[in-house]
């Protein structure tokens, strides 16, 4: 939260100065910080396969590509399906890693909270920044959206953060969700909210996917490898991370003393980048939705016991506080 808030105070009183260091905010945060969350899709595929010998590093790479390249033939004759598919995934996937921790009352609802929160976080910023949002679309689909008028745009905020605070408090009265985690929740939602209207379209987004879901993420799926994975495997994924960290700063320095962190931020190489970076988050997404459905991140902390109902609201109290992911 405290990243949060300074760079909400930074976007209203030092818009200028921010400005001026956006493009290697926006490239050093995602790269070093960012991807390598995704870096970790193979120490998932071999967690989630742990019992299967027939499940090797080759037939990884295999499906992953696979995955890659169907997705690919929609983005070359659909560019705008596949650009649908992105966002709608998107949505889902935000959402999901945010409240997987929460247990709901059916997996429909849950799936339905997921969309809601997600929508709201992510078509917040694009709807603030149509133009830049249109043009970067067009880049990416040759196709020209009509952006919304300003009102309907805020209007559609207005209500998203509406939903999203009548199912806090539904969670809440229902005892899926403690007091305290509603308040941080809201409180975190207001504070994005903040951030979107305060910061460009890339910045602001950037924050929230680093520090908000990516190292929250990348917490999740290192608390599973702990617990699925041997010591050697985890040795040799941590060292496939690190590398993919070094290769970051690498393309970093490159275009730092090359064509400059400016040039990486025109219109048509954010197309081109986030092209990239769907066709990436075609499989992580997959990986991540089957480590969701057969593990929780309380299961680690939370190991199933016996409790009388004296103790319940204890329990979720704790789960659901040390899970949270506004911490950040």
């Amino acid at each position: 939260m405290f990243v949060t808030v300074a760079f909400i105070f930074l976007g209203s009183f030092a818009s200028e100065a921010l400005g001026t260091f956006e493009p290697y905010l926006v490239l050093g945060m995602m790269l070093l910080l960012g991807l390598p969350h995704g870096a970790t899709d193979h120490g998932l595929f071999l967690a989630l396969r742990k019992d299967k010998r027939t499940d090797n590093k080759l037939g990884f790479y295999l499906r992953y590509v696979g995955v890659i390249a169907a997705y690919g033939l929609v983005w070359y004759f659909i560019p705008l399906v596949a650009f649908s598919i992105f966002i709608l995934l998107s949505v889902y996937h935000f959402g999901q890693s945010n409240w997987v921790n929460v247990k709901h009352r059916n997996p429909i609802l849950a799936r339905a909270h997921y969309i809601v929160w997600g929508a709201g976080i992510l078509l917040t910023p694009i709807l603030i920044h149509t133009d830049e949002a249109v043009t970067i679309v067009a880049t990416m689909t040759s196709t020209v959206l009509k952006a919304p008028e300003h009102s309907t745009a805020l209007m559609f905020i207005g209500l998203m953060g509406l939903v999203n605070t009548i199912v806090l408090v539904s969670l809440w009265l229902s005892g899926s969700l403690d007091k305290r985690r509603m308040m941080l929740e809201v409180l975190a939602y207001a504070l994005l909210m903040g951030m979107f209207f305060t910061n460009s379209l890339l910045l602001g987004f950037t924050v929230y996917f680093v520090f908000w879901h990516s190292l929250a993420s990348a917490r999740d799926q290192l608390q599973f490898f702990e617990r699925r994975l041997s010591p050697d495997l985890r040795r040799q994924l941590y060292g496939e991370i690190a590398m993919t960290v070094l290769g970051a700063l690498a393309f970093c320095l490159i275009v730092w003393f090359g064509p400059g962190p400016e040039s990486a931020l025109q219109p048509s190489v954010i197309g081109g980048v986030f092209i990239v970076i769907s066709l990436l988050t075609m499989p992580h997404m997959i990986l991540v939705e089957q480590l969701y459905t057969s593990w929780s991140p309380d299961e680690e902390l939370n190991p199933p016991v016996e409790i009388d109902a004296s103790q319940t609201k204890n329990h979720i109290h704790k789960s659901q506080s040390v899970a949270s992911t506004t911490g950040w």
